[in-house]
């Protein structure tokens, strides 16, 4: 069955995206990320995309809903609002073969007011513990390297391409689909 919002490139509005015919992306939650990343550079100089996960203990069922995402945000974006450095978050719900399904998240952060993820990755575990109650090491991951995007700096479209390339992770179509009945596979700031 052929299905319109899937994108079988590897190219998409002229980036570099991670796709082909086993990995492919959906073109909403890619437009998303693109437009989010393309909309925080337009309007700040200096811009910080992190990309980290947020999953459940093994010994623990996840809830059924987004309810724990939709708590997590709330609370993280209170914490990055205090010093004005969120622009803008993606979010992204998968599951593959688990029994839990996990989160990503693309937060673009103001990069004037940050030039590192490690305070607000501690700040965004100990958010999740409390949401989910569970203090097990490694819930929330973020190996994955943070993009400073900065106007100025001459490697800035290079950088930009592959800070996309590397955000459209987040659209990979063979993860998704797999949530209960009108629980959203996405969301975004407005």
């Amino acid at each position: 069955m052929f299905k319109p919002n899937i994108k079988y490139t590897q190219e998409y509005r002229g980036y570099k995206i991670m796709a082909n015919e086993q990995l492919k992306c959906n073109k909403k939650i890619l437009d998303t990320v693109i437009n989010q990343i393309e909309t925080s550079t337009a309007k700040h100089n200096k811009v910080f995309v992190v990309n980290f996960s947020l999953t459940y203990p093994q010994t623990q069922i996840s809830s059924t809903n987004n309810k724990d995402i939709t708590i997590f945000m709330d609370r993280f974006t209170k914490y990055l609002e205090k010093d004005k450095k969120i622009i803008d978050y993606t979010w992204v719900r998968e599951q593959n073969t688990s029994k839990n399904h996990h989160y990503h998240v693309m937060p673009t952060l103001n990069g004037n007011k940050i030039q590192n993820q490690h305070g607000i990755m501690k700040e965004a575990t100990r958010i999740w513990e409390e949401v989910i109650s569970s203090e097990a090491s490694g819930l929330v991951d973020y190996s994955s390297t943070p993009h400073m995007l900065r106007k100025d700096d001459p490697a800035y479209q290079e950088k930009l391409e592959n800070c996309i390339l590397h955000a459209s992770y987040l659209a990979k179509e063979n993860t998704k689909g797999n949530n209960p009945k009108r629980v959203r596979s996405y969301g975004c700031s407005r």
